[in-house]
């Protein structure tokens, strides 16, 4: 119970993007590594995020490098990231201020 209360106090909110998100999806060598940095922290990100997936799976789709099931399957995975979004411009600032927390 000790480690329950220091691993949630250690908590960070990180900011996530597109190309991180794609990388676990499609199980890009940087997987594990993205994984691992964010497993047990608060994800927030811009509101285009599942927009900007969308768009990054159907181009994978027209170049061949994914079928349509694997993309269908990697939206549902997608979907089940828990990201807090953040859906306007004056609601970055709180982004921002997370980006540069512990530097």
């Amino acid at each position: 119970m000790y480690n329950l209360a220091i691993q949630e106090a250690n908590a960070l909110d990180i900011v996530i993007d597109t190309s991180a998100l794609i990388a676990v999806l499609v199980a890009e060598p940087e997987r594990d590594a993205i994984v691992s940095a964010t497993t047990g922290h608060a994800l927030i990100g811009p509101g285009l995020i599942p927009w900007e997936v969308g768009n990054a799976f159907t181009a994978m789709i027209k170049r061949r490098r994914i079928e349509i099931a694997d993309a269908q399957r990697g939206l549902e995975i997608f979907a089940s990231i828990p990201v807090r979004y953040s859906n306007s411009r004056q609601s970055c600032h709180p982004l921002f201020q997370a980006s540069f927390r512990g530097i």
